[in-house]
């Protein structure tokens, strides 16, 4: 969990100034934090919430410039949104936003609290919740990249998001998968095992695909700004499914739909997923680059949380998108 390094005072401080309060009850929720930011919600307005940023290690941005990335990433998908005639409302404004160090580290902004229930905690998934994640990804395809720096006015390059080896991630997954068989870290209940199936040998057929998956450099994939950071946890749903929120986007990058088809996956399963993307139009060899990635990743992860040095990720709901992103699924599964 990210130390808050900033006074209290000179938060409260901030809040007051900004959303003209007499005083400001500020409760900071760990719970729903990531490793660059800080949240608290504010006991007088409780419209808004109080987001501090801070930098990490592997970002090519500083923290403050992360931060401006963030806002300025969200205010133009509000834009997009709004020029298709849609509502932009699914996307967190910011009402008001300050630097707080010299030295390019911490940052803080107001931004508007959208209700729902995050995917990832048992939302309900309806053909509304499908509707939705389809308008995301036809609004970041149809984002003209060549033009996305001058649009953003950020005084700085988009990041571009690295491309991962697919090829060598799928055999560390299969070397991983088997270490958490064998030490009993994962149960066979969860997953599409036949009745007598090999259970440890589940990850590298499920991952079978592999000499029908391009290299990144090999087809014909096209750079588009991603989300980079789909999950349950950032799409929020109401009672009927509708997505109320499309949170975070502050790993949003220029790099390949491959990315955020990977995060379909582990957010609504492989079958969806491969929906979604083929009625926003991407093709199967990007499709196949997705849940290669998807499946290699969550494998990835769950490990290095159980056996590595990830200390903070909780295990449910890792262990909940590697039963999402194993789902069969009729293009790669043979079904």
């Amino acid at each position: 969990m990210p130390e808050n390094r900033i006074p209290l005072l000179t938060l409260q401080t901030f809040t007051t100034s900004t959303l003209n309060l007499p005083q400001a009850t500020l409760t900071r929720h760990a719970q729903i934090e990531g490793d660059d930011h800080m949240i608290f919600t504010i006991e007088e307005s409780p419209g808004y919430l109080l987001r501090v940023t801070k930098p990490r290690r592997d970002r090519p941005l500083t923290g403050t410039e992360m931060h401006g990335f963030d806002i300025a990433v969200r205010g133009l998908m509000v834009c997009e949104y709004e020029g298709r005639g849609l509502s932009g409302d699914i996307i967190p404004r910011s009402v008001g936003r300050e630097v707080l160090s010299t030295d390019g580290v911490h940052a803080v902004s107001m931004e508007t609290r959208l209700e729902g229930i995050g995917l990832h905690r048992g939302g309900l998934r309806s053909e509304r919740t499908v509707t939705g994640l389809v308008e995301l990804m036809r609004v970041l395809k149809g984002i003209d990249i060549g033009a996305l720096e001058e649009r953003l006015g950020l005084g700085f390059e988009v990041p571009v998001i690295r491309v991962p080896g697919l090829r060598g991630m799928r055999e560390r997954a299969i070397v991983a998968w088997r270490r958490l068989v064998g030490r009993g870290q994962i149960d066979a209940g969860d997953y599409p095992v036949r009745e007598g199936g090999d259970f440890e040998g589940l990850a590298e057929r499920k991952m079978a695909f592999i000499d029908r998956v391009r290299d990144f450099d090999e087809g014909d994939s096209v750079r588009v700004l991603i989300h980079n950071d789909i999950k349950g946890e950032h799409i929020l749903v109401d009672s009927d499914g509708r997505i109320t929120g499309i949170l975070d986007w502050a790993d949003a990058g220029i790099g390949y739909a491959a990315t955020d088809i990977a995060g379909l996956a582990l957010t609504v399963g492989t079958q969806l997923a491969v929906r979604i993307a083929r009625e926003v139009g991407y093709e199967d060899p990007e499709i196949l680059q997705g849940l290669m990635q998807a499946r290699s990743e969550c494998v990835l992860r769950l490990d290095d949380r159980l056996n590595g040095d990830d200390e903070m990720t909780p295990v449910d709901l890792l262990k909940g998108q590697l039963v999402l992103a194993m789902e069969d699924c009729d293009l790669v599964d043979g079904l």
